[in-house]
């Protein structure tokens, strides 16, 4: 019986480490997703130690021109994608996990506008 529940604690202790692995990748290619702009590169991968981070984006809907504030447009078009995030172990044909994010994507579209005289 004590074998037994030995075990079993053996087990639990893998599953939570595995577990706490998955969860720290995944926020991890949180973390890298935020500083992809998918206007300007729809596609990419990134090493991340044992780790590669692949992307692919895919527009939805129409690009939008910023609003300015505190009147006018700005600066930037804007459009929404959605990414595939891919995360690869080391040596692994297959991701590990993938997510399924909505990233907005920016470009410069020249001098704002600010809506007041001369602006």
């Amino acid at each position: 019986t004590l074998l037994a529940w030995f075990q079993q604690s053996l087990d639990t202790v893998q599953r939570l480490r595995s577990f706490y692995q998955l969860q720290d990748a995944r926020k991890t290619a949180l973390e890298v997703a935020r500083s992809i702009n998918p206007a300007q590169k729809a596609r990419g991968e990134v090493p991340l130690g044992t780790l590669e981070l692949t992307w692919e984006a895919v527009p939805v809907g129409e690009e939008r021109v910023q609003a300015g504030y505190p009147a006018g447009i700005g600066r930037y078009r804007l459009q929404l994608y959605s990414t595939t995030l891919s995360v690869f172990r080391s040596g692994d044909a297959t991701p590990w996990f993938v997510e399924k994010l909505t990233l907005i994507g920016h470009r410069m579209d020249g001098a704002p506008s600010t809506g007041f005289a001369g602006g």
